[in-house]
């Protein structure tokens, strides 16, 4: 006896079983994509919140060399650093030091 892959395919342990493979796919996918959605919300939060900082602080500092920055560890640093320098050229300096 030989099945077709149409007959196969209509059965309902295939469907079942499909449908079931295409559920946890379809769960995985949405929990990957959540969760790469939340670290983008965080790298963004914690960069806009360097460059309200630096603009407050340092309002002819140019804010482009945090907006390159996307490690979450290096804008806490950053936070840091320029709400505890004296001067822009302490800001700039750490600027140039953390894009190594």
């Amino acid at each position: 006896m030989i099945l077709s892959v149409d007959l196969l395919k209509e059965s309902w342990l295939y469907q079942d079983g499909f449908a079931e493979g295409e559920a946890r796919g379809e769960a995985r996918g949405e929990a990957r994509g959540e969760a790469r959605g939340e670290a983008r919300g965080v790298i963004k939060a914690k960069r806009d919140a360097v460059v309200a900082l630096l603009r407050s602080r340092f309002p002819s500092a140019s804010p482009a060399p945090v907006e390159a920055i996307s490690d979450p560890a290096k804008l806490d640093a950053m936070l840091l650093i320029v709400a505890n320098a004296i001067n822009e050229s302490d800001v700039q300096a750490a600027l140039r030091g953390l894009g190594d």
